[in-house]
């Protein structure tokens, strides 16, 4: 009601994957009963600061007065080609308790100290991208995969972290010496999503 008495038209709602949340359905269950808006639904296939990038060029766009329709080809375009959302966890024991471990593999990594490096994929759902022994060597995997993608591009990144910042600053330290960093982001995990990946996590 605040949005249409403010003279608005048009609605884009972004929101977090439907594949990890129900936030998305309980929006479009609220939103079917709108009037006097048009209404167009995003599914981010992502979430956190994969999620807000998103959300920022999409305010950056709007600000110019693109159309909606060319919005949302913008968005697919940087949620599909230009953007990677990945994280690497101590256990997996929390996104067992969660539910949320999908496509995850490795059931039995938790006692070989096989850590995985996870991506949430185009359905939106968690999937292992790569393995490794030890925490450490995760983080290395996760430097090669944004090599790999970005090569000398000029990126935004953000690094969530758990409880231990001084280690999300040197992962960022160690990104900077490798990758063409414009803008770089430290992000304390929040506890939502905290509580499906524990303490001891990065992304």
């Amino acid at each position: 009601k605040q949005i249409k008495n403010e003279g608005y038209t048009d609605l884009l709602v972004i929101n977090i994957s439907s594949g990890l949340s129900g936030t998305f359905n309980a929006f479009r269950i609220e939103l079917e009963s709108v009037e006097g808006l048009n209404i167009t639904q995003y599914d981010s296939k992502t979430l956190a600061a994969g999620e807000t990038h998103l959300v920022e060029q999409a305010l950056e766009l709007a600000a110019k007065g693109t159309k909606v329709e060319e919005i949302i080809k913008a968005l697919d375009k940087q949620r599909y080609e230009d953007s990677l959302a990945i994280y690497t966890i101590n256990t997996l024991k929390y996104l067992k308790k969660g539910g949320r471990i999908g496509k995850v593999e490795g059931t039995i990594g938790d006692l070989l100290n096989i850590k995985p490096v996870i991506t949430v994929d185009e359905e939106g759902v968690y999937v292992t991208l790569s393995k490794s022994f030890g925490f450490k060597r995760a983080l290395i995997s996760m430097k090669k995969l944004f090599v790999e993608k970005f090569k000398d591009s000029k990126i935004d990144l953000t690094i969530h972290y758990g409880d231990d910042k001084e280690k999300a600053e040197q992962l960022g330290e160690m990104m900077k010496r490798t990758l063409n960093i414009r803008n770089l982001t430290l992000s304390e995990l929040t506890p939502v999503l905290g509580i499906h990946t524990g303490p001891d996590m990065f992304a």
